[in-house]
């Protein structure tokens, strides 16, 4: 099979990719610059190579992936391909591979568009032998989702990361749709961008999930990754960083908005499951590439 991205409509030429196989069939190599190699040649857009790795003691599982732009979930138009050599059967790489997925790259937003193409790959050698089921799932979810980060910080255009946090929910999957709902909003993102603490952008996005859940009950909160303090912007209906009565408040939650990875929690107060979603802020330089992607 061919794994494909780019522009939507032009068709790859098969008889050079088949010709190109056969060229290099007898030089592939298992090494460190063969991995940079591999992870350069299917960067589109992308301005860095993304590889994760997780050891344990009996197996290993790597991969690589791109992505960059037109992405949404569910995936978007990236391409992942994860190895391990663990003796695992199909179905357990597929009963290990979605609630990854799930948890990983279906919960990356950079511009709420989703592409015509997509796919991640996971192959197993069986090299190694057989391992535990669980403990090979957990090691092919933390791949999945460091790669699923890299994707987000690398956005097209992007000069933040962004990561929301959504506890408090009913279900898992409730609690993702609230955080994939905030990751994806314009207004969220040109707020991270602006570094603009705005709570009212926030709970509205989160609001307009389809989740039932009571605003007046919900807790916002902005920190920074790698920063041990939180500010508090808004809880159970109380408004606690704003310009008039929390000026200090306003001014912290600014200056946490100025690192690389700005966190967003918010906790809607209606059970004890959780979600987190990864995705990027929105810049000029976006428009600037999708503007021109074509010419």
């Amino acid at each position: 099979g061919v794994a494909s991205t780019g522009v939507i409509g032009r068709f790859m030429k098969l008889d050079i990719i088949e010709d190109q196989c056969k060229r290099i069939k007898g030089d592939l190599k298992h090494d460190d610059a063969a991995e940079e190699k591999a992870m350069r040649a299917i960067m589109t857009t992308d301005t860095v190579p993304k590889s994760a790795i997780a050891r344990r003691k009996n197996f290993t599982v790597a991969g690589i992936c791109k992505g960059s732009g037109m992405i949404a979930p569910n995936m978007g138009t990236m391409l992942s391909f994860i190895y391990t050599d663990a003796e695992v059967s199909a179905a357990d790489l597929k009963r290990a591979l979605v609630p990854a997925v799930n948890r990983s790259f279906n919960m990356v937003v950079v511009d709420g568009d989703t592409s015509t193409n997509d796919c991640c790959f996971v192959t197993a050698t069986g090299l190694k032998g057989k391992c535990d089921f669980g403990e090979f799932a957990a090691a092919l979810e933390e791949v999945c989702v460091s790669l699923a980060k890299q994707i987000a910080a690398d956005g097209e255009g992007a000069s933040k990361m962004i990561e929301v946090r959504v506890t408090g929910a009913k279900s898992e999957s409730d609690a993702a749709v609230v955080a994939r709902t905030v990751i994806e909003s314009p207004l969220v993102k040109t707020a991270i961008y602006g570094e603009d603490p705005n709570w009212g952008r926030l709970i509205a996005a989160a609001g307009r999930a389809g989740i039932e859940f009571d605003t007046d009950a919900a807790t916002v909160s902005i920190s920074s990754e790698g920063r041990a303090d939180t500010v508090v912007l808004a809880r159970k209906g109380e408004i606690l960083a704003d310009d008039v009565m929390h000026p200090e408040a306003l001014a912290a939650a600014k200056k946490l908005m100025g690192g690389k990875v700005v966190v967003v929690d918010i906790d809607i107060a209606c059970g004890n499951a959780e979600a987190t979603a990864w995705g990027c802020d929105l810049t000029e330089k976006y428009v600037e590439i999708n503007g021109k992607y074509t010419t």
